[in-house]
């Protein structure tokens, strides 16, 4: 049970608790009034009536006497004090009866509260169990697909250039093909293996406090080049004034350098991409924007392996953004998809309360 869940619990068990009590509180208010007005005043004329019939007639050891006079018929008067006595013992029991019955019966209605939320609980974790075991089957299926066509492709150029069916002049070509598709299974094992181990209960974030600004400026710097290899117009609106985190460094990095590539991969040549921060209503708001085209709105872009999505055909693993929502929702922070954002352009946004 994570802490979110034990958060939800204590607060489910503390509403519960409360609610049972003033509900048990109130009871006992109003059997007290009845008490008051009934029950009391029938004890004090039953009081009043036997005072003065001594003890003799009460306790466990008036009980042989008690037999003895029923059964003999004699002791009238002995029998009528000891069923007078026993009425108002009835009362006093009828009382505490109806004192404890609420008590009872706010532990029993408090106790059947927490053990259906304890099944319902138990029964949500079975099905996301078992919903992350038919996703992960559903993510090695597609990796397994997704990794066979490059390596198709580099046995079939290596066998034609180890059985030296390819002329001099073409062989660079090949092996500059080998390389560029074992690259891209590297890179496709890398984030199976990112996208793994932040889904693992064993992970942790290594939390520091740093300059998200800065941040952003060095994660801009390092993909400005590929970003003008690509022919895109990349351009970074950034404030100058440092904005304070407490973080994952590495991971943060990771998340916004994953929107900077998909931005990157996603859209034609000569696409505007613009990565911007600013503060707004409490919190910071960092966009990575592009000018490219509109994505339909059911297509689930956090889900992995969605390029294969007509609007998302392209280069990767198809578990960029995937891994973006897994840190960013580990941090307690919020990414969605705003289409149009700003100018009419879409854009991935990731709110960060301050």
């Amino acid at each position: 049970m994570d802490k979110q869940e034990e958060s939800r619990l204590y607060s489910f068990l503390v509403i519960r608790f409360l609610i049972v009590m003033c509900c048990v509180v109130a009871a006992e208010l109003v059997i007290s009034q009845l008490s008051g007005r009934m029950m009391i005043p029938m004890l004090k004329e039953e009081f009043q009536r036997n005072s003065g019939t001594g003890s003799t007639a009460g306790g466990i050891w008036g009980l042989p006497r008690f037999l003895w006079a029923v059964a003999s018929g004699r002791g009238d008067e002995f029998v009528r004090k000891t069923i007078s006595r026993s009425t108002a013992a009835g009362l006093v029991a009828v009382v505490l009866l109806l004192h404890l019955a609420p008590i009872v019966a706010g532990i029993l209605i408090y106790v059947r509260m927490v053990g259906r939320k304890i099944q319902e609980m138990t029964r949500k974790r079975e099905e996301e169990h078992a919903a992350a075991e038919r996703q992960k089957n559903l993510l090695i299926t597609d990796m397994a697909h997704d990794l066979r066509t490059p390596m198709t492709t580099v046995a079939g150029y290596a066998k034609a250039l180890s059985d030296g069916m390819v002329p001099q002049e073409k062989q660079r070509e090949y092996l500059q093909a080998i390389v560029s598709k074992t690259s891209r299974m590297n890179e496709m094992i890398t984030e199976l293996f990112e996208y793994s181990k932040l889904g693992s209960e064993g992970f942790r974030l290594n939390k520091e406090k740093f300059d998200l600004h800065e941040l952003l400026l060095r994660v801009a710097a390092e993909i400005y080049t590929d970003m003008e290899d690509a022919g895109m117009i990349f351009e970074v609106e950034m404030p100058d004034e440092p904005v304070i985190v407490y973080a994952d460094r590495g991971q943060v990095t990771r998340a916004f350098s994953n929107l900077l590539v998909n931005a990157m991969r996603h859209n034609p040549r000569g696409t505007e991409i613009i990565l911007t921060a600013q503060r707004k209503a409490g919190e910071e708001t960092v966009a990575v924007m592009d000018s490219g085209a509109m994505l339909p709105e059911d297509v689930p872009v956090f889900e992995p392996f969605v390029k294969s999505d007509p609007a998302r055909k392209g280069p990767g693993s198809g578990l960029g953004l995937s891994i973006v929502r897994m840190i960013v929702e580990m941090h307690g922070w919020h990414v969605a998809l705003q289409q149009p954002y700003r100018d009419g352009m879409k854009a991935f946004v990731v709110s960060i309360p301050m």
